[in-house]
């Protein structure tokens, strides 16, 4: 194998089938968020009735986080819930082409997330995504 070959299968991420664990639900206090359904309770609760699954994100470093998804729409879309993962680099670019590549097997059309980082928002619209709504919450 080149030495190129070598790099590119030391840094690939692959998405794997996981179960919700007490390491998720750790790491989910991690995730910036502002609306409930991030909370950590609410994504192992989601997972256990099965209206929302995760994965598990494993680099050659091993695993590095997760991602909790649901599909919407008669299973047509692909809902990115929430995503966790901490490898000493930025996963994102690396790990979209692993959740497109989900839907796609799913039978899913589109995929949709929120989000409140800015920065990802850019992220995303280079990488073809569209801002398709703006959720303005108060809490009361």
């Amino acid at each position: 194998m080149s030495a190129a070959g070598k790099i590119a299968q030391l840094t690939r991420v692959v998405l794997r089938p996981g179960i919700w664990s007490d390491r998720f639900h750790d790491q989910a206090h991690g995730i910036p968020h502002d609306e409930p359904c991030d909370l950590p309770e609410v994504l192992r609760s989601r997972i256990a009735s099965g209206t929302a699954h995760v994965a598990e994100i494993v680099t050659a470093s091993g695993a590095v986080g997760f991602i909790v998804y649901s599909l919407a729409f008669a299973g047509r879309e692909f809902v990115l819930v929430a995503g966790y993962g901490r490898d000493g680099r930025n996963l994102t670019d690396e790990v979209k082409p692993q959740v497109e590549a989900l839907a796609r097997s799913l039978g899913c059309s589109s995929v949709r997330f929120h989000t409140m980082r800015p920065a990802l928002v850019l992220a995303a619209v280079a990488a073809g995504y569209h801002v398709g709504e703006i959720i303005l919450r108060k809490h009361l």
